[in-house]
């Protein structure tokens, strides 16, 4: 059986999204297999608190330079008195994230905390923080969509955030709605899964040289 076709039986029961595997030349774990980034959010579905807090747990436990964890999490449940102000921060083409049941707005701490100098991999390990919480969330049937596109400013202004934090990204994370009939949102969600070649992101020896097989 095919990588995809048996990813499909494998998974069928074990997301709430629909399954559009990643075409990869060779096996790699499910979840990252199965993660993608669906906009159709049910807009009255819910996050319990224990997977909220396992996305959360997820996080923390990634990777850091020394580790310094310079990631902060802003976290949004749907009935929080401050979520509108985080939904107001989001750009119009990111409106469709108002369905989600949580917004997690990322910052990235750029000093180290034992000497207050810069922390050039801040931002990196931040990410790696976000990749963490995403992949658990697709282990869990979760949609978890994150955006660029939202007003840092604002959003720094409106939550009190410290000048040595830097707004990264915002999370979407909720469930799936099949039933959700936005012709804007099917035709951006039907388009293909692509990404660049492993020839032009992976290299053997010097810049540019393939990866030995």
């Amino acid at each position: 059986m095919r990588f995809a076709e048996r990813l499909k039986v494998m998974s069928a029961t074990a997301t709430s999204y629909p399954i559009r595997p990643a075409e990869t030349s060779v096996p790699i774990h499910e979840p990252l297999a199965l993660r993608w980034s669906p906009r159709r959010l049910d807009a009255d579905a819910t996050v319990a608190p224990g997977e909220l807090r396992a996305l959360l747990e997820a996080a923390r436990w990634a990777p850091s330079s020394g580790n310094e964890q310079p990631w902060r999490l802003l976290v949004l449940p749907r009935e929080h008195s401050m979520r509108a102000v985080l939904e107001d921060a989001l750009m119009p083409g990111n409106a469709w994230a108002k369905r989600a049941s949580v917004l997690i707005a990322t910052l990235a701490k750029q000093t180290r905390s034992k000497n207050q100098e810069p922390n050039r991999w801040a931002e990196h390990d931040t990410g790696i923080a976000t990749a963490c919480l995403i992949v658990q969330a697709a282990a869990m049937g979760l949609v978890a969509h994150p955006m660029g596109g939202f007003d840092a400013g604002a959003l720094a202004r409106s939550f009190g955030v410290p000048d040595e934090y830097t707004p990264m990204a915002v999370i979407a994370v909720g469930r799936y709605d099949f039933a959700l009939q936005d012709a804007k949102l099917q035709e951006r969600e039907a388009k293909p899964r692509t990404r660049k070649p492993l020839s032009e992101i992976a290299f053997g020896g010097s810049f540019g040289d393939p990866v030995p097989d």
